[in-house]
């Protein structure tokens, strides 16, 4: 064997070895994206679109509170005061559960991700308008539950009438503002997944 069948087979052997390595490289490159897209999807999946079927449930208990009250008090009736103190407690409990839910999701972010001071402030906003909400409403129901005449009946329809819509509706425009707020990200976190798979083909 002559120097130059040498040179030709270590040339051919190096020449093996990298593609080898470029076909190495290749695959792993290709497990990470599609390792990437796998996550990418089951965040959307099991982590956006969970938190935003949440946030309808605690839209609805909101709306079934305020539907309850404002029907009770609309008829003047009395009878079964008690039963509406139960309802309303239940609901509230209910959305409590619920806004803990969606509270836990906060704990998700990574330390320092600027999204969180953002959601943050959406939830700080929620829980304030919320709780004057239903500030406003108890001491209603107990003015409706303590009238003795009409003029303290009409007096609890009124304090009802006069502030509760716009209590209800700033606390329910908070919750809307949150729910914005994670429809855009579930629509981000779904591009991305697809540029993803574009970019693996």
């Amino acid at each position: 064997m002559n120097l130059n069948d040498l040179s030709i087979r270590v040339r051919i052997t190096l020449g093996m070895g990298l593609i080898l390595l470029l076909a190495m490289a290749s695959a792993g490159f290709t497990l990470y994206q599609n390792l990437t897209i796998k996550y990418e999807t089951s965040e959307v999946a099991d982590s956006w679109i969970p938190a935003i079927e949440n946030l309808g449930r605690m839209k609805d208990h909101l709306s079934t509170h305020y539907l309850a009250v404002g029907k009770r008090l609309s008829s003047g009736d009395q009878a079964g005061a008690d039963a509406l103190t139960q309802q309303l407690q239940t609901i509230q409990s209910e959305l409590a559960a619920a806004t803990q839910i969606y509270a836990d999701t906060l704990l998700t972010y990574q330390p320092g991700d600027p999204a969180l001071a953002v959601e943050q402030a959406l939830y700080d906003r929620f829980q304030a308008e919320r709780d004057a909400y239903f500030r406003h409403v108890d001491e209603v129901v107990r003015m409706w539950k303590e009238a003795v005449g009409p003029w303290e009946m009409q007096a609890a329809q009124d304090a009802f009438v006069e502030q509760a819509p716009q209590l209800f509706q700033s606390a329910l425009d908070a919750m809307q503002a949150i729910l914005a707020f994670n429809l855009e990200g579930t629509s981000d976190a779904a591009r991305k997944a697809a540029d993803l798979v574009v970019q693996a083909e």
